[in-house]
């Protein structure tokens, strides 16, 4: 089920979604867990050539990997249809 209000952001005001198609989303979605993806694989070549160089471990919040992941949680209900709203 979608949610039926708009999100919170960081500062307590509510989110409204932009006006977009569920297969916009769909495609947005797609979008971020290719972003996803690679940002994985180079923080794991990072974390892989500074280990060998017995450098300190580097931060995963330097790769937004965390960042992407909200946004994608944030935006997968949008993404699998109409808004279901309970009937009183």
């Amino acid at each position: 089920m979608r949610p039926t209000t708009a999100p919170k952001t960081k500062r307590g005001a509510s989110a409204s979604p932009p006006s977009m198609s569920s297969d916009d989303y769909g495609t947005l979605l797609e979008g971020l867990e290719s972003l996803l993806r690679e940002r994985l694989m180079a923080y794991r070549l990072a974390a892989r050539l500074l280990a060998g160089e017995s450098q300190p471990a580097i931060d995963v919040g330097q790769f937004g990997l965390t960042d992407i992941i909200r946004l994608k949680q944030l935006l997968e209900p949008y993404a699998n249809g109409p808004v279901l709203t309970p009937i009183d």
